[in-house]
């Protein structure tokens, strides 16, 4: 076992498709980003000078005056300096400027702009005239709004009204006591400025009584409220307590269930209920950040929250999780921007090794803005040098970098059958089978190596300190690296590469 945990080891190199390319998207002197609003296909942030950014929709969601194209990066919208706030919802976004006013873009099919119209926006247009918008909360074809007077308002269609659509903003009731408000795609959650907590189903507006605000219990010391994994809400004490859905969506009781005992949470954001998956991020009081979704049992009823804290960072800023529920972005205090992703790998295998269960997981949150520091030296290939393991020659790409070695091994991994995976990180497993892979082409100049310095190594679940370099297609591992990792002696016999284990 201690060879094939050697030989593997040494292959991360062939994980060259597991390691993502460097994204570059500004010079770090530039602002960083103070808020973020993620989407089904797009994304949109706010930065500290209060410019407007947005990428990534085919319904022109991303707002920079075209339908055709998706950008893989931020792109300023317009030139003002003036969002204070932004919110995207299914294919369409929503944006306050500091002088109160409304303004939106994106798909419009069910007049979710609220613009009069039923046509898609390309670029930010102004809803209306007012100067009092204090929230935004849009959501797949729906749109809900706050007032500085405490007045909700909404617009759209939803999915499963028969009423007719509402291309400009409709009043809810006559209160003027909200304070904030979380729409979802079929409930909305909001609070008073007494602090009890209330919902009602998004967008009927015949006012019947199953639709109209209804309290969730008696209690008036919630502070922060979202629907998305259910509707999890936090108490002054800091308490998260959660209400979670039924089939038909609604919430499953108007009696709520605390999570766990902690009294340390600070905020939380959903999706809003999403498309077929529910899931909400949350921060605690020590900066770190949580995911929160479910497990719904169709065949007996009844839902399981379930939480997973994202890395183990504690500067944490804020947080969106998109409407799929299969990503959350989120800031940190220095203005960064990280992504985390949901991934699934195999759990269980049938008598011929196919997999027939999966269990999904979310991967490490990976900096994305600005893109982490590179090193760029020059790697020298060694075609004529050669490695040996125990003894036995091994078929690998020998490289020099500012005067050490290192080593890309292209087949290994399925020579030993150990599985190699990426999860935000490079995960070496024993446990599992080994997947498959494709050698490249040494290249015969000196290339340029760029060095990934957030990139970690795992064997077996234990980190292992391994600089990782890519090169031409290819990354390579440091030869001493390696060696001291798992407690080898490297050696040089005429030219060869020589690694026997420690006390051998």
């Amino acid at each position: 076992m201690k060879k094939r945990i050697l030989f593997l080891a040494l292959t991360l190199a062939l994980l060259l498709t597991l390691v993502p390319a460097t994204v570059s998207f500004a010079a770090n002197t530039e602002p960083g980003f103070s808020s973020i609003a993620v989407g089904a296909d797009h994304t949109a942030a706010i930065k500290t000078d209060g410019s407007l950014w947005t990428w990534e929709n085919q319904y022109g969601g991303w707002g920079s005056g075209g339908q055709s194209f998706l950008y893989p990066e931020p792109v300023q919208i317009g030139t003002d300096y003036n969002w204070e706030s932004v919110s995207a919802g299914g294919a369409h976004s929503l944006a306050i400027k500091t002088d109160g006013s409304l303004w939106a873009w994106g798909r419009n099919s069910n007049g979710q702009l609220g613009d009069g119209t039923t046509t898609d926006r390309n670029e930010p247009v102004r809803i209306g005239t007012d100067n009092d918008w204090a929230g935004i909360s849009p959501n797949g074809s729906v749109s809900t709004a706050l007032k500085t007077d405490g007045s909700v308002w909404t617009w759209g269609k939803h999915h499963y009204s028969f009423d007719e659509m509402k291309l400009e903003p409709v009043r809810i009731g006559t209160d003027n006591d909200w304070t904030s408000i979380s729409s979802g795609f079929i409930l909305t959650a909001a609070l008073k400025a007494d602090g009890s907590l209330w919902c009602w189903k998004a967008l009927d507006y015949d006012r019947s009584e199953v639709f109209l605000p209804r309290q969730l219990g008696t209690d008036t010391d919630w502070i922060h409220a979202a629907v998305g994994a259910g509707i999890l809400a936090i108490r002054a004490d800091g308490s998260l307590w959660a209400w979670l859905w039924t089939d038909d969506g609604s919430v499953e009781s108007f009696d709520a269930e605390r999570f766990d005992t902690d009294n340390d949470w600070i905020s939380v954001v959903g999706n809003g209920e999403g498309n077929n998956r529910h899931a909400t991020a949350a921060l605690k009081a020590d900066g770190s950040l949580w995911i929160f979704d479910y497990d719904y049992d169709w065949e007996n009823g009844g839902a399981t929250l379930q939480a997973a804290q994202l890395g183990t960072d504690t500067d944490w800023l804020s947080a969106d999780v998109n409407w799929w529920g299969s990503t959350c972005m989120a800031i940190k205090e220095d203005g960064s921007m990280w992504v985390s992703v949901l991934d699934s790998e195999e759990s269980e295998w049938d008598d011929e090794g196919q997999p027939i269960a999966w269990v999904e997981f979310w991967v490490a949150p990976r900096r994305i803005y600005p893109a982490p520091p590179v090193s760029t030296p020059q790697a020298t290939p060694y075609p004529n040098v050669g490695v040996t393991l125990d003894g036995v020659k091994v078929p690998v790409e020998v490289y020099g970098i500012n005067g050490n070695i290192y080593l890309r091994l292209s087949d290994l991994a399925i020579a030993v059958g150990i599985n190699a995976s990426w999860d935000g990180a490079v995960q070496l497993d024993t446990t599992k089978p080994a997947g498959s892979s494709t050698p490249g082409a040494m290249p015969t100049e000196p290339v340029e190596a760029t060095l990934y310095p957030d990139i970690k190594v795992y064997l077996d679940g234990t980190e292992i300190p391994v600089n990782v370099y890519g090169i031409s297609g290819s990354t390579i591992l440091g030869l001493g690296d390696v060696a001291r990792a798992l407690n080898l002696n490297p050696s040089w016999e005429n030219g060869t590469a020589v690694l026997t284990r420690a006390g051998s």
